[in-house]
């Protein structure tokens, strides 16, 4: 069927994303937005519509990452628009949740383009969605979410210079992921702890609490370490790379 065309555009587009190549990627996820909108213009389900919004957030992303951040945002703003559509009329949960992740999406492109405070206000409105959604659901994915939404809106505080609020998000957000981590214990649930901690000493260590800073340093440091051992990511050794450098300056 032609929808599995667009999937299939779409999943060579994620895997050429994935090797590095964006230009590349480019080609297919326009070619699966090509398709979608054709779809759309013939039946105009609400399925062919959350398709049609998924490749805007597709084209976005890449956009984005070829330093073209104002289409990255026109292309987002155009699938908020579907989005926040399909939320009215369906008011599913899945709906609510691409819809945060629209909002989410327009919040980091605003952050890049050196828009803070714009940022802050989709970051607020992502919090919004997921706060409702992590109420009626409390599914892993619902909280991840939420402590995701914590952590952006603590990055954005931390930029407009108010540690104390940007502490508040940050503490909330490591809260969320100690919690999953317990309950699931996966690789990404450890990274996700790893950059938490790290976020906080980063925090503290700007602040001048060097001795607090440490020790979220090194509590960042013992999981990615862990990590690493069973499993030899390049993103783990980053993480390690980046928090031992901040140890020797503390």
């Amino acid at each position: 069927s032609r929808r599995d065309l667009s999937l299939s555009y779409e999943r060579m587009g994620d895997i050429e994303k994935d090797c590095g190549n964006p230009e590349k990627a480019r080609e297919y996820y326009e070619k699966s937005l090509e398709e979608r909108l054709s779809i759309k213009a013939e039946s105009g389900t609400l399925l062919s519509r959350r398709d049609l919004s998924v490749s805007y957030n597709k084209m976005g992303d890449i956009e984005k990452d070829c330093g073209n951040p104002e289409k990255a945002r026109e292309y987002y703003e155009t699938s908020l628009e579907e989005s926040l559509r399909i939320k009215a009329e369906s008011g599913t949960l899945l709906s609510r949740r691409d819809l945060s992740v629209s909002y989410e999406r327009l919040g980091d492109i605003e952050k890049v383009m050196g828009n803070p405070e714009k940022a802050r206000e989709y970051y607020e409105k992502s919090l919004e969605e997921r706060l409702r959604i992590k109420a009626e659901s409390g599914t892993i994915e619902s909280r991840r979410d939420l402590s995701v939404s914590y952590e952006r809106l603590g990055d954005i505080e931390k930029i407009l210079g108010d540690p104390e609020k940007a502490r508040e998000y940050y503490e909330k957000s490591l809260e969320e992921f100690e919690k999953i981590n317990e309950e699931s214990n996966t690789l990404e649930s450890r990274r996700r702890l790893s950059v938490s901690y790290a976020k906080i000493g980063d925090l503290e260590n700007a602040v001048g609490n060097k001795d607090k800073a440490k020790e979220y340093y090194e509590l960042s440091l013992n999981i990615a370490e862990d990590i690493y051992r069973e499993c030899r990511l390049p993103e783990i050794e980053t993480i390690i790379r980046y928090v031992k450098d901040k140890l020797d300056k503390v």
